[in-house]
């Protein structure tokens, strides 16, 4: 549950940083799309770096750059998925944009959760729990 919590945390910051830049870039004339994508890849660097080191506890070193080959292809499937989410939303649902961008965004951590925790960093999550045992 900790994790869990840490991990809504981590997220909430994440959120923050890519709702700020979808609201500045579409404010600034930017088409929501293109914002959409902005958002959520200017969140990644603070996504990875929360997770791993503070929501899983994962100290190591040595498997930190395939923790974040796998967290950016984590990010880039959900990209494909948040735009597809966003569009459908706004287009066919005929949302605000910014409020569909938070509801991809929900969708978008809900995924990145199961699989962070299953695949990226399966082996320090495992550990934690051994040791809270």
């Amino acid at each position: 549950m900790k994790r869990l919590i840490r991990f809504g945390i981590s997220g909430a910051c994440g959120l923050t940083v890519n709702l700020g830049i979808f609201q500045l870039s579409y404010v600034l004339g930017v088409p929501y799309l293109i914002s959409s994508i902005a958002g959520l890849s200017g969140s990644t660097g603070v996504g990875f770096v929360l997770q791993k080191y503070w929501t899983f506890g994962d100290r190591t070193q040595g498997a930190t750059h395939w923790q974040f080959a796998g967290y950016v292809a984590v990010m880039l499937m959900n990209l494909v998925l948040n735009t597809w989410l966003v569009y459908g939303f706004v287009e066919w649902l005929k949302l605000y944009p910014l409020f569909a961008q938070a509801l991809g965004a929900g969708v978008v951590a809900l995924n990145s959760f199961l699989i962070y925790h299953q695949l990226i960093f399966k082996s320090v999550a495992e550990d934690v729990v051994k040791a809270e045992s």
